[in-house]
């Protein structure tokens, strides 16, 4: 059976659970995208074939990606098109057409933790500290 086969199957499962068409459009595009790359890239025309290696070869070139700004994408959007494709493929381990070591090399990459905004502007904390006098407790 051929991907498009697949992910329209999964698409209309999908459907019938209640997702919104943004959901079902958006995901559609995921995984049409993944599905060319496989065709494409790793020449895996049928997801019978799949192997942890194709999906983790496709994880590689989704972290080298360029974004439409040109920096590479984010991590966050990284993992939105893993997860994505990561549901897809446990159904289709459910169908029995992969394998569960296929699925589970659908790993999503680390998102970094980022330190909180400043509430204070540099101009403001350099204030704040000049009145802190250094022989009182704040100053110690």
């Amino acid at each position: 059976t051929t991907w498009e086969a697949h992910v329209s199957r999964y698409l209309e499962s999908q459907q019938s659970l209640g997702r919104s068409p943004v959901h079902l459009r958006v995901l559609g595009y995921q995984l049409r995208a993944f599905a060319r790359w496989m065709q494409g890239i790793r020449q895996c025309w049928h997801p019978e074939r799949l192997q942890p290696a194709d999906v983790e070869s496709w994880i590689r070139f989704l972290r080298s990606r360029p974004s439409l700004r040109g920096g590479p994408l984010k991590p966050a959007s990284v993992n939105k098109s893993i997860v994505g494709a990561k549901t897809f493929l446990a159904w289709l381990n459910r169908e029995g057409t992969v394998s569960s070591a296929t699925v589970d090399s659908a790993i999503c990459v680390k998102e970094p933790r980022l330190l909180p905004q400043s509430v204070l502007s540099h101009r403001q904390m350099q204030s704040f500290l000049a009145k802190v006098r250094p022989d009182s407790c704040e100053g110690l």
